[in-house]
């Protein structure tokens, strides 16, 4: 189950890329932010291929600069060895976001999931932080000058595999 967020590749702001597996724990994150969109296509694609059928779901930030990539992303897949697994576009919003840092810290409370021994990542989420606007709205970002893309990656592997894993019939019902 694959997260991604993309970076800008300006800076410290990297594209990251996060597997877990069945049983919650975590793969690979691999970072990088000195690849053009096209080459982070490439690579990713690549990457993923050498696990094959192992790759159950890629869930992909696609707001602002990620659209064009995950739309490149989307059509390179379909002619890889990997053109079977199914990808979901996320729209992050401060609604949504707040849902996936809330599952991420009971799944971290419950032990319910294990992460690689990776020091950005740890680093990153030991400085994630809430902040309470004026008007009472919460938000979660890396405190300024920080970074929070294995944070991001990591919600979006855990996400991967919940809408993977969503089994039932489901009806929808319009009033």
């Amino acid at each position: 189950y694959i997260g991604i967020d993309w970076g800008s590749g300006v800076g410290n702001d990297n594209t990251v890329i996060s597997a877990l597996n069945e049983h919650n724990e975590q793969v690979f994150v691999i970072m990088f932010n000195n690849k053009t969109a096209l080459q982070q296509i490439d690579y990713i694609v690549e990457y993923l291929g050498g696990y094959g059928d192992k790759i159950k779901h890629i869930l992909a930030e696609c707001n602002g600069l990620g659209k064009p990539l995950c739309d490149n992303l989307r059509a390179k897949l379909k002619t890889s060895r990997i053109n079977k697994v199914p990808m979901t576009e996320w729209s992050t919003t401060n609604a949504n976001k707040t849902e996936l840092i809330n599952k991420l810290q009971v799944a971290f409370e419950q032990r319910k999931i294990q992460i690689l021994d990776n020091e950005q990542q740890t680093a990153e989420l030991s400085m994630y932080e809430a902040k309470v606007k004026d008007n009472g709205t919460v938000t979660f970002n890396a405190p300024a000058g920080g970074n929070d893309d294995t944070v991001m990656a990591l919600m979006f592997a855990m996400e991967s595999k919940r809408m993977k894993n969503k089994k039932g019939n489901y009806s929808l019902i319009f009033k």
